[in-house]
């Protein structure tokens, strides 16, 4: 039987456009040449084709609505799940906390000048560097507590999530 792009799509219960996909990737079909223009399929050669197609899994997918529900609802139910057990939280919630760290430890590490000035003046370059690299050592780990960060216990864990190998 000869039919149109969208006869055979209501034959094979599919899309226009998942028909137009398999004729793209050389469903059998006679063709006019220009795009857009009619093609005049063959369900005798088109059928065989698709099934050869399927059964190598290589042909265009049909997803249906309903698994792409499926997909979507169960995406949902896993997100909502992630916010219940406490592992995803609100970007503008998120965002207000880390500037606020962040503005107060910029204003820590500025305010090491003013606070070293006086306790720097006699000492050599190699103390200076050191007393400089304490105070900023101290500023840092300030920081790292506003987010409740225990670096050893950190590194532990980290240590412990990454792959083998």
């Amino acid at each position: 039987m000869i039919c149109t792009r969208n006869e055979f799509a209501s034959i094979v219960g599919m899309s226009s456009g998942w028909v137009s996909k398999a004729l793209d990737e050389g469903m059998p079909a006679k063709r006019s040449g220009r795009k857009g223009e009619r093609v005049e399929i063959d369900t005798a050669s088109a059928v065989p084709w698709l099934l050869d197609r399927a059964s190598k899994d290589e042909g265009p997918r049909a997803d249906s609505q309903r698994e792409r529900l499926n997909r979507a609802q169960a995406e949902r139910v896993e997100l909502e799940n992630a916010v219940r057990r406490g592992q995803l939280c609100e970007k503008a919630d998120t965002l207000e906390v880390v500037l606020s760290a962040v503005r107060a430890h910029a204003a820590q590490r500025n305010g090491i000048a003013s606070r070293l000035a006086n306790e720097l003046a006699g000492l050599t370059p190699a103390e200076i560097r050191v007393r400089i690299l304490d105070e900023l050592r101290r500023c840092d780990e300030r920081f790292s507590n506003t987010f409740g960060i225990d670096e050893d216990e950190h590194n532990a864990q980290a240590a412990q999530e990454k792959p083998n190998g």
